[in-house]
């Protein structure tokens, strides 16, 4: 937990594309039904930076950082919905086991686009 932001519970779904058929009966992935899975007990943290462009002042608030309290099935090819807005799993997600803390999945996210 940090000091500066507490951590917020969060309504997460990890969404992972099917593998469908293309006109050539090849197989390929699709994301317009995605397999759908509720990541339970899920938290969410903002990752904020601001950039200065002459005296403008911008906050990007293009990252969060997933936290499961347990090993999650969740890879690099994944997105997660939080609430109405779609993330993509930046990199490959970390599954730790501490004697303190247990076992533990975190994962860096970007904003998809559009």
């Amino acid at each position: 937990m940090t000091l500066l932001r507490p951590r917020r519970p969060a309504k997460a779904v990890r969404l992972r594309a099917r593998t469908v058929l293309d006109s050539d009966g090849d197989p390929v992935e699709s994301w317009d039904d995605p397999l759908r899975e509720p990541l339970k007990r899920a938290t969410v943290d903002s990752v904020t930076s601001t950039e200065e462009d002459g005296v403008v002042r911008r906050l990007i608030e293009a990252e969060r950082l997933l936290f499961l309290p347990h090993a999650a099935d969740l890879t690099r090819f994944d997105r997660v919905e939080l609430g109405d807005e779609v993330w993509r799993v930046h990199g490959d997600p970390v599954v730790r086991t501490a004697l303190s803390s247990g076992t533990y999945t975190k994962a860096h996210l970007t904003r998809v686009a559009g």
